[in-house]
């Protein structure tokens, strides 16, 4: 049998370096607003506006499409941030 593979030991794989926690700590935050502000505007479409849906409210769901998708897009932006190391 051979040895283990020489790396990064598992105890240490969730660890982060003391430099790196106060921005890993910025981008959880940023994430955890943008999905603090997308829950409240889906759950008020799902439950109030689509239900009764109609010629009336047509425009209150077209709002809430715009806010939803504007929120989605800001989710990707962060995320491509985060990833890419530009966050923080």
């Amino acid at each position: 049998m051979s040895a283990p593979p020489t790396g990064i030991p598992e105890a240490r794989w969730l660890s982060w370096p003391p430099k790196a926690r106060p921005f890993i700590l910025a981008q959880q935050q940023e994430v955890e607003q943008l999905r603090v502000q997308i829950t409240p505007l889906a759950v008020h479409a799902r439950l109030r506006l689509i239900p009764n849906l109609s010629d009336l409210n047509l425009s209150g769901v077209a709002w809430h499409i715009r806010g939803i998708t504007a929120l989605a897009i800001a989710f990707v932006v962060v995320g491509a941030l985060i990833r890419l190391g530009g966050l923080g």
